[in-house]
């Protein structure tokens, strides 16, 4: 049975493993990938002949869910209210 290793807490002010406060990840600069993703979607557009933004179902959904948040937040700030 092979020996179990402790855990090791790291305090709290510590960074986790590889992180670096103000650091931010570094790329190779190689977009191939974002480059041809942007041309197949552009291509997918233009055959289908939908527009990459205004679509009315995500306005439509969109007004129904604040709606919906507008009704629930009143319902759930009732003074004296345990929630």
């Amino acid at each position: 049975m092979p020996q179990q290793q402790p855990i090791q807490q790291i305090p709290a002010n510590q960074p986790v493993r590889g992180e670096e406060p103000g650091r931010r990840p570094k790329f190779d600069g190689n977009n191939a990938f974002q480059v041809e993703l942007r041309h197949r979607v552009d291509e997918y557009l233009r055959s289908t002949g939908r527009r990459p933004r205004d679509c009315w179902q995500m306005y439509l959904k969109t007004a129904i869910l604040l709606a919906i948040f507008k009704y629930i937040r009143p319902i759930r700030t009732i003074p004296g209210s345990t929630n």
